[in-house]
């Protein structure tokens, strides 16, 4: 890359949250999903995927779910 001109820093690096599930019926714990995204940003990621549908019951509770999840990262994630 060095040698093409560019930098790591110019790359979007794409991390995600994983979801641990409890039981065949219940979605997964976002709080503690999220848990892991200090430590990626950290180490250089700049975007996180998950897949709302993985923390909620039921479809529309998607829309909160994504909210909640901004605000678990407390502004660490870029806009």
């Amino acid at each position: 890359m060095t040698h093409a001109g560019r930098g790591f820093d110019e790359l979007e690096v794409v991390g995600g949250i994983r979801p641990r599930f409890t039981d065949s019926r219940s979605p997964a714990d976002l709080v503690e999903a999220a848990s892991s995204i200090p430590e990626q940003l950290a180490s250089g990621y700049t975007s996180i995927c998950f897949n709302p549908s993985q923390y909620v019951a039921a479809a529309a509770e998607i829309p909160s779910a994504c909210r909640r999840l901004v605000k678990l990262t407390d502004g660490q994630l870029a806009a």
